[in-house]
């Protein structure tokens, strides 16, 4: 079953696809070593998770951090390669968007994000 992510103030669609990292060896690998990220409409959702790195990342990338309601608890915008993350205590999974994304979409602190089914046609009212 294919899920989004949506914002559920206003019900806009943050990541179309969300790809989850929910196993230890899933987490540490993430997008390391990775060309580029997968698609601007995609998502990879580590969990649980409270910090992230960026080693052996050829490319910058936005990072969510979550509470465990959905709520955002931290975001940080273009993340460049070879950072790490402060740990955010209070979140317990981390969302990782192509760069830009949180800019783009208005994702910030307090906003909730739930997963939901994705539709049979894509919806494209992202922007």
């Amino acid at each position: 079953m294919s899920r989004m992510l949506v914002r559920t103030s206003d019900q806009k669609v943050i990541a179309e696809n969300v790809y989850f990292a929910a196993t230890f060896w899933r987490r540490l690998r993430g997008l390391m070593f990775s060309k580029s990220f997968p698609s601007a409409y995609d998502a990879v959702l580590l969990s649980p998770c409270n910090a992230v790195h960026t080693m052996f990342m050829r490319y910058s990338i936005d990072v969510v951090f979550l509470k465990e309601t959905g709520q955002v608890a931290a975001v940080y915008p273009f993340m460049r390669p070879w950072q790490f993350s402060a740990v955010v205590k209070n979140a317990s999974q981390v969302l990782e968007l192509p760069a830009g994304s949180i800019e783009r979409l208005k994702v910030t602190p307090g906003d909730y994000l739930a997963l939901t089914e994705r539709p049979a046609f894509p919806r494209r009212n992202i922007v």
